[in-house]
């Protein structure tokens, strides 16, 4: 049996949502080395409750059962879209009445101390 301290270790090292990966579980022919799954929780026996990806629901067993913890999942890529048009005219000089160039107001040279 494993003591308070043991417990707690347990609890911070596989909170929910650890991704866990079975290497064996004895006696349970349905749960196959190389099985993953979610962490849901600890309980108070230090046993790792788990969501397996095959839908078992079986707890693991530290010392007894065989595992690795996994690291997180990167988050998947972010797509690239293009830029907003409103974001693509503030990016264009005004254009002055005549449609040929910069208004005043867009023009950037120095002409302070004039």
């Amino acid at each position: 049996m494993m003591n308070r301290n043991q417990i707690k270790g347990i609890k911070e090292r596989y909170p929910k949502g650890t991704l866990v990966q079975l290497t064996e579980m004895l006696g349970e022919g349905q749960m196959p080395c190389g099985l993953k799954g979610t962490v849901t929780c600890v309980d108070d026996a230090g046993q790792i409750h788990v969501e397996w990806e095959n839908g078992s629901s079986l707890t693991l067993l530290p010392g007894e059962d065989q595992f690795r913890k996994l690291a997180p999942e990167a988050p998947a890529a972010v797509k690239e879209t293009s830029m907003p048009a409103k974001a693509q005219e503030t990016q264009t000089p005004p254009q002055n009445s005549h449609g040929d160039g910069p208004t005043a107001a867009g023009m950037t040279m120095g002409m302070t101390g004039l």
